[in-house]
């Protein structure tokens, strides 16, 4: 094969990938000046309700997006985001072996709707009742689901949407799963200590090393023992996803759980 300088360092398959990858980010700085100068609201705006049908996607804002967006501001807590849109909540307090006290968030069944609430579908609407976990030893254990949030966040990341149909804890309880929402050390639901205080400097005395190796699995144990499950499924965001691989990596025990 004629050796070409420079050229002939890569194979032909290579080069094609370079193409791709050359192609694709200018086609997506292209589309970033688009949406600046078209916000996606005014394009979704244009397009025919069959779109959204046909492509099998639902329309992330109703006719009043500015109002839906607005209302999240008026929310302080996961627990007002939650009763809002009508679902049955558990707060839980999981204490690590070196003395903090983490907040976990549960929702405990399927959206409850209550005449006159403003998450009622429609007019009429009877209240509907929840269906709880059962209890151990009925036999009918609901398969059981944890979400960890990301870096600097809370559990409120996952439930602080204006539309309903993109949150997916709500939808997995719809779906029959026992709901849990996890919080590391130091955020606002975990924000007590057994000895220290947040003015204490040793309260802050941790990494996400700590949080990998003593949150993580404290709240997994303690979420089979209250609901008898045996494992759960694990949804983490961001450096909620990479403390979970940390944790496997370290612990035989959580990766039976």
């Amino acid at each position: 094969m004629l050796y070409i300088p420079f050229f002939s360092r890569l194979s032909l398959s290579e080069y094609q990938g370079m193409l791709m990858a050359a192609l694709f980010f200018i086609v997506e700085k292209l589309l970033r000046v688009f949406l600046v100068i078209f916000p996606i609201g005014f394009v979704v705006g244009f397009l025919p309700e069959w779109t959204f049908s046909w492509l099998k996607i639902p329309q992330l804002f109703g006719p009043d997006k500015e109002a839906e967006v607005e209302f999240l501001d008026d929310f302080t807590s996961f627990a007002e985001i939650v009763e809002y849109w009508g679902y049955p909540h558990e707060d839980h307090l999981v204490e690590t072996r070196d003395g903090f006290i983490l907040g976990a968030h549960r929702i405990t069944g399927p959206r409850v709707f209550v005449q006159g609430s403003p998450s009622q579908p429609a007019e009429g609407a009877d209240r509907q009742s929840a269906s709880h976990s059962p209890p151990v030893g009925s036999g009918r254990v609901k398969p059981v689901v944890l979400f960890w949030h990301g870096f600097m966040l809370s559990s409120e990341c996952f439930v602080c949407h204006p539309d309903w149909i993109n949150i997916l804890p709500f939808r997995l309880a719809e779906a029959g799963y026992d709901v849990w929402l996890g919080n590391s050390r130091g955020n606002k639901y975990s924000y007590k200590h057994m000895r220290y205080t947040p003015d204490d400097r040793r309260f802050w005395d941790f990494s996400i090393d700590e949080i990998a190796n003593i949150d993580v699995p404290t709240t997994v144990s303690y979420i089979l023992k209250e609901t008898g499950a045996s494992s759960l499924t694990y949804i983490g965001f961001s450096q909620g996803s990479a403390q979970m691989f940390m944790a496997l990596s370290r612990n035989k025990e959580l990766n039976s759980q």
